[in-house]
C-alpha cells in the first residue's frame, strides 16, 4: 500500500487529505465524540502540527544558509506579497465589493493571498533541496489575516473604520521558527532530533486538513470558483519562471507556490469583523477559497511530480553519471 501512495506526488500528504475531504463531505460530525479520537483524527491538532513543523524547519536553517534563503525564497516571498496586494487593491478599485464574474473582492483578496504552507514542505521535502524545507515558517505568513487587512486598509473606501494591524500572528508564528533556529545552532544534535519527526507528521497533517474541507460546498462555487483558480495558477506561474530563469534553480519552488491554503478562509471573518457591511460576501469568498485550495492542492503536486520526472530528475542523473 506504501508503495502505491508514494506513485503518487507528495502522496504522503494527498492521498490522507483526498480521502479525510471525502470522508468529512458525507460525515463531518464523525470524528467529533472527544478525547483522543478527536484530537488526532477530526483536525484540532493542525494548529499544533504546524506549529511543530515551523519550530523543526528553523532547527533545520543553519546561520550560514540565511543569506542563500533570502536570495532565492526572500525573492519568491516578496514578488509573491507585492502581486497579491496590487492585483487585489485594484481589483477591488476598478470592480468594487460586488466583482466580476461572481468573485467577490473579498474571495479575490483571500485567494490570491494565499500560499499552502503544508503541501508546500510535502512537496519540496520530496523534490526540493536542503535548503526548501527550511522556509516552511516564514510560509505561513500567508496563511494569516493581516495581509488582507493590508490590502483593505489600501483599497477600500467605500466605508468602515480601518481597525488598524494587529501584528502580533506575525510575531507568534516567527517565535517557533526563530526559537528552533538557536536551537539548531546551539547544537547540531537537534537537527537528527527532530528531523525524522518531519515524515511522520506530514500524513496526520494532510488528514487533519482534509478534515476543513466539503468538496460539494466547494465546488457549488461552480464557473467563479474555476475562473479565480485559473486566475490564480496563470499569476503565480510567474514565480516558477523566476525560480528557474532568473534565480537560475530548477523551478521546483516557484511551482510549490502555486497552491492556495484552506486555512486562508478564516481570514474573512476577520476582515468583515472590521467592516461589517462585507458580509455579505462572506459564503462567497468562503467558497472560492475552499474550492482553489481543493483543486491547486491535488493538483499542483501532481503537475510537480510530472515536471520533477521529465525535466529534473534526468540532468540530476546526468550530472551524478558524469560525477
Amino acid at each position: 500500500m506504501l508503495k502505491l501512495i508514494n506513485k503518487v506526488p507528495a502522496g504522503m500528504f494527498v492521498v490522507p487529505m483526498v480521502l479525510s475531504m471525502i470522508l468529512n463531505t458525507f460525515w463531518p460530525d464523525l470524528f467529533l465524540v472527544g478525547g483522543m479520537t478527536q484530537s488526532l483524527f477530526s483536525g484540532d491538532g493542525v494548529p499544533f502540527m504546524v506549529a511543530f513543523l515551523t519550530f523543526a524547519s528553523g532547527v533545520s536553517i543553519k546561520l550560514g544558509d540565511i543569506p542563500s534563503l533570502l536570495k532565492r525564497h526572500g525573492v519568491l516571498f516578496l514578488i509573491k506579497l507585492i502581486v497579491s496586494v496590487a492585483l487585489s487593491v485594484l481589483y477591488m478599485r476598478a470592480f468594487g465589493q460586488e466583482g466580476i464574474f461572481g468573485i467577490s473582492a473579498l474571495g479575490f483578496t483571500l485567494v490570491m493571498t494565499s500560499l499552502n504552507p503544508s503541501v508546500y514542505l510535502s512537496v519540496v521535502d520530496e523534490y526540493g533541496d536542503d535548503l526548501d524545507p527550511a522556509a516552511f515558517g516564514i510560509t505561513a505568513i500567508f496563511t494569516l489575516p493581516l495581509i488582507p487587512q493590508i490590502i483593505y486598509s489600501l483599497g477600500y473606501t467605500e466605508g468602515g473604520s480601518g481597525g488598524g494591524f494587529d501584528f502580533t500572528p506575525i510575531l507568534l508564528t516567527l517565535i517557533p521558527l526563530i526559537f528552533g533556529m538557536i536551537l539548531g545552532n546551539i547544537d547540531a544534535g537537534f537537527r537528527g532530533v527532530f528531523g525524522p519527526g518531519l515524515g511522520a507528521i506530514i500524513p496526520v497533517l494532510g488528514w487533519g486538513i482534509g478534515q476543513s474541507a466539503n468538496i460539494i460546498d466547494a465546488f457549488r462555487s461552480g464557473l467563479p470558483g474555476i475562473i479565480i483558480t485559473l486566475v490564480f495558477v496563470i499569476i503565480y506561474s510567474s514565480l516558477f519562471v523566476v525560480d528557474k530563469y532568473v534565480l537560475k534553480k530548477n523551478g521546483i519552488t516557484g511551482l510549490a507556490f502555486i497552491i492556495v491554503a484552506g486555512t486562508s478562509a478564516a481570514a474573512g471573518p476577520t476582515i468583515t469583523a472590521i467592516y461589517p457591511e462585507l458580509l455579505p460576501y462572506l459564503g462567497n469568498a468562503v467558497a472560492l477559497v475552499v474550492f482553489a485550495f481543493i483543486i491547486t492542492s491535488v493538483a499542483t503536486p501532481l503537475v510537480i511530480g510530472w515536471y520533477h520526472s521529465k525535466y529534473v530528475a534526468p540532468k540530476e542523473e546526468a550530472v551524478g553519471t558524469a560525477v
